[in-house]
């Protein structure tokens, strides 16, 4: 059986996902609405204010049945921690099982008895099945040859619908070997949802295996964790399939839990009348009223594909805090990064932040013809700056790798004067006349540090911290100033010390918003306070305004409200694009520095119906090995 990625798991039926047709078992024949019942007793039970007593045995109430007691798996011991938040750790009970035992539904007694079999390690299986009655028995077999006497035996309690242990024989005449019949596929799925979900590339079926050899003592085949990451895998792909349908439900709970954060859902009829997903946006409203009041006004923008079942775009609007890190402003989902779309966003980013026209503010991104176009047409006064990056990587595919070149580039961008922008362009234009007049079209004075706007306190002249925003920021290391400056700065006036230090050129301070260390050894010369000099933007007590409110976390699936609104169904994925027969392919090889642009015709093979593929080999020492078409 081949494994599936998490991606690659088959579609499920459209009335099966969100019709009324919904099916109520799963393939292995287990009540989906039990096993949800189970999961809600459970989270309750997780909940309760008192600690557990007989080692997670609750006793009844006097309005329970009298002389039984109900059991339901709540971790309350060092193995079996809550969420199993790291590698290895399963949310477990401890398996403890005894006659007059009373458990909420069926499904309870199947995991009190899982827990006890992967405690133990016996070899436990089903005997009997029935809608009322259910019994486990023990495999094993003594050293004699004998059958172990191990067995249990549950049903319903008369009238009602909890299930009770009606007898149980505890004692084992076998000995352990390792195996489990109650381990199958399903059980296994179940095992290990949790940690599929929020890994599926690391918990495969040889690991699978692994974990439950290692920390249960039980052999398990491969083929049975393949076939349970597959089923966890579907079980998955189904929850997201109709927790998308609820996408209108999922925005009213945003707002109902942030009040005055923005929201919006965009969704196209199609030839059904079905409302097809086409785009979403939301901007909290902490966020934003935090981002107003205590942050540099910068932004940064930026998309990136999303490689889930559903395809797109998802552009993000990335602003800086206090300490330069990521503070992320507000976020859209995209079928793609067009301009229609990016005009659409900076629309919607423009009425929440209250931008006006840009005047201002500075907006940092890379060469996208679509992004620059929609901010210059509804922000026409904001500073734009561009991504030195992408400068360089559009010159090395124009002139190809060379370290010199980079250096050269990255001076030039790093420059704190109209002086040193001078010299490094100079020595750019000495290094390759060709590269200076590529790079001159770029306009060098709208990423370069020499003219950025004064007033942000912003350093960084690439977008790198909004393409990776879910990391830290990468801050770039100061540049050393030259000596002269260095002397002019111990002969400054104590008492105009900040006017006098940047009146001579230091304009490293004035972009980064921290004195130099030249001019700290003025200050502390001067016996001032250098904290003083520092920009307000990295004050301490205002940082901590940043953070000082928080997002209110939203609740579960189960809990969105119910809107009148039809279901939200998924887009159809985008067809790949296909050259047609007789279209060429342009190429660009780069040779000792020139560049030569060739063409070659598309030729449809005629011998298969599969997607036709010309691939193009190239001597290495041309620029380029190896060129292929889809």
């Amino acid at each position: 059986m081949e494994s599936l990625e998490w991606r690659e798991v088959s579609e499920f039926q459209e009335e099966d996902a969100f019709g009324d047709d919904r099916r109520e078992e799963d393939s292995d024949g287990e009540d989906r609405r039990q096993r949800d019942d189970y999961n809600i007793e459970k989270a309750l039970m997780e909940l309760a204010d008192e600690d557990p007593v007989l080692h997670n045995v609750y006793p009844e109430t006097d309005d329970d049945e009298a002389g039984t007691q109900r059991t339901i798996a709540v971790p309350n011991h060092p193995g079996a921690r809550r969420g199993g938040s790291q590698k290895g750790d399963f949310d477990r009970g401890l398996g403890n099982l005894f006659e007059g035992q009373v458990f909420f539904n069926e499904v309870a007694f199947k995991e009190a008895v899982l827990d006890y079999a992967l405690r133990i390690g016996r070899n436990i299986r089903q005997w009997r099945y029935d809608k009322t009655k259910l019994t486990y028995i023990c495999r094993g077999k003594s050293e004699n040859g004998d059958n172990c006497a191990w067995r249990i035996y549950c049903s319903t309690t008369g009238k009602t619908v909890k299930w009770q242990v009606k007898s149980f024989e505890q004692a084992h005449s076998c000995v352990p070997n390792g195996a489990c019949e109650m381990l199958k596929g399903p059980v296994i799925a179940h095992l290990f949802l949790d940690k599929i979900r929020e890994e599926p590339k690391y918990y495969m079926p040889m690991k699978i295996e692994q974990l439950i050899l290692e920390k249960w003592r039980i052999n398990v085949t491969s083929n049975q964790c393949q076939s349970a990451r597959n089923k966890a895998l579907r079980w998955i792909q189904r929850e997201y399939d109709e927790q998308f349908a609820r996408l209108r439900g999922y925005c009213r709970e945003i707002v109902d839990a942030n009040i005055g954060s923005t929201v919006a859902l965009e969704c196209i009829p199609n030839d059904q009348g079905l409302d097809v997903f086409n785009r979403f946006y939301v901007c909290f409203d902490v966020i934003r009223r935090s981002w107003k009041d205590t942050c540099k006004p910068i932004i940064g923008l930026d998309g990136c594909q999303l490689r889930a079942k559903m395809k797109g775009q998802l552009l993000v609007a990335m602003g800086r805090d206090g300490d330069n890190d990521i503070y992320p402003i507000a976020w859209a989902f995209v079928p793609a990064e067009t301009k229609d779309n990016w005009l659409w966003f900076v629309k919607k980013l423009k009425i929440d932040l209250d931008l006006k026209n840009g005047d201002g503010y500075i907006m940092m991104s890379d060469r996208h013809r679509g992004l620059i176009a929609a901010v210059d047409q509804e922000l026409p006064q904001i500073k734009h700056r561009k991504c030195v990056r992408h400068i360089y990587a559009n010159m090395r595919a124009l002139h190809g790798k060379n370290p010199e070149m980079k250096k050269l580039i990255w001076r030039l961008a790093l420059s704190y004067n109209t002086t040193e922008y001078e010299e490094n362009l100079d020595k750019i234009f000495c290094f390759d006349s060709a590269v200076h007049a590529n790079l001159m079209k770029t306009k060098p004075k709208t990423w370069c540090r020499a003219f950025h706007k004064i007033g942000n306190f912003c350093k960084d002249v690439e977008n790198n911290s909004t393409e990776s925003w879910n990391f830290s920021i990468v801050k770039a290391r100061d540049k050393a100033t030259s000596s002269d400056a260095r002397d002019n700065c111990k002969d400054g006036d104590g008492k105009n010390c900040k006017t006098e230090l940047q009146s001579i050129g230091l304009a490293k301070w004035e972009i980064i918003g921290i004195p130099c260390e030249h001019a700290y050894a003025v200050i502390i010369n001067k016996k001032l306070q250098a904290e003083d000099y520092v920009c307000h933007w990295f004050r301490t007590a205002l940082w901590r305004r940043t953070y000082q409110e928080g997002i209110t976390p939203m609740r579960g699936a189960r809990f969105w409200p119910a809107v009148e609104e039809p279901s939200v169904h998924q887009p159809p994925r985008p067809e790949s694009p296909r050259r047609k027969k007789g279209e060429t392919m342009k190429l660009t090889i780069v040779q000792g520095g020139i560049i030569r642009k060739i063409k070659r015709d598309f030729k449809e093979s005629s011998q298969t119906d599969s997607t036709p593929v010309q691939t193009l080999q190239i001597e290495s020492s041309q620029g380029i090995l190896t060129q292929q078409g889809d």
